[in-house]
């Protein structure tokens, strides 16, 4: 998929067409609603505390307010937390899947909470189609088409903003034998293998 276009006039467009109006208190207004919103991720994260200030800079000059509101990890994603209850406007987090891409518990309606981990709350027919479709055959030529249209309809639809892949680096001794990480699983995961 190409990267999402970074247009700020273009958004300020849309956002005037939508009829969004810029307030004296510097925020977009639409009658008596302010265009205030509140991002939430885990607590005692760095890397997400660091990725909240940039999206709240950048948000900010277009006329959106954005509160920050943290929760601890068993607070934000436990059953009755913001996160599986809907009670959110923004979240930032990491998504992760295992080896296989089948990727329908996080997009397909039918693990909507409290059923699963759908957390966007989308439903959608076409991404409901290809997850299930995907899901139920072995040709991986036919699984790669299902995905790729997958992906495309989550991206027009944009339930969530995919804004980087994280890639990991390992540095070891070069004595270190049968030493194989994992993407999917921890890295120790055949550490009774190992020798030195």
């Amino acid at each position: 998929m190409p990267p999402y276009r970074y247009d700020p006039a273009d958004a300020r467009r849309l956002l005037a067409q939508a009829g969004w109006r810029m307030g004296s208190d510097g925020l977009l207004h639409k009658g008596a609603l302010a265009m205030r919103l509140t991002v939430s991720a885990t607590t005692d994260n760095d890397v997400n505390q660091r990725a909240e200030l940039v999206i709240q800079s950048m948000l900010q000059q277009l006329g959106i307010g954005i509160d920050v509101k943290n929760y601890p990890a068993n607070l934000l994603f436990a059953q009755n937390g913001p996160i599986y209850t809907g009670r959110y406007d923004l979240e930032w987090s990491q998504a992760i899947n295992g080896a296989d891409p089948d990727d329908s518990g996080s997009w397909n309606s039918r693990f909507i909470p409290p059923h699963g981990a759908n957390t966007s709350w989308l439903s959608d027919p076409i991404v409901d189609a290809t997850t299930e479709a995907a899901a139920s055959t072995f040709d991986q030529a036919q699984r790669r088409a299902l995905y790729q249209k997958e992906a495309a309809r989550i991206r027009a639809l944009n339930p969530a903003v995919f804004a980087f892949w994280h890639q990991s680096y390992f540095g070891y001794n070069s004595d270190l034998k049968n030493f194989k990480p994992a993407a999917f699983i921890a890295d120790e995961w055949n550490a009774w293998q190992w020798q030195i």
